[in-house]
């Protein structure tokens, strides 16, 4: 399932967060990572987005997200990786002026 995260200017700096503790079954993270693709136009490079590291705090993986292209729809895949499965959510975001 995808979701959705708030607007985005593409001027703010925001930490953006996914609780991944429903699809664990008692699972244990291992290691923890963060992408973002930009739906409506996937060649363009959103590395630039990703403002440091992602962290992990329980079972909820957090990104720091900059900057973004006005217009843009972009896919967050935040995932965590536990001994036996890789998990990753789908969340869509829009970055416009004044969100």
């Amino acid at each position: 399932m995808i979701e959705r995260f708030s607007d985005k200017d593409p001027l703010e700096a925001i930490v953006l967060s996914v609780d991944f503790t429903p699809v664990l079954d008692g699972e244990t993270i291992t290691s923890q990572g963060w992408t973002i693709t930009r739906e409506d136009l996937p060649t363009e490079v959103t590395t630039g987005m990703l403002s440091g590291a992602c962290s992990l705090a329980g079972n909820i993986v957090s990104q720091k997200v900059i900057d973004g292209t006005v217009g843009g729809d972009y896919i967050h895949r935040p995932w965590v990786q536990t001994a036996n499965r890789k998990l990753v959510y789908g969340v869509r975001q829009t970055v416009t002026f004044g969100a």
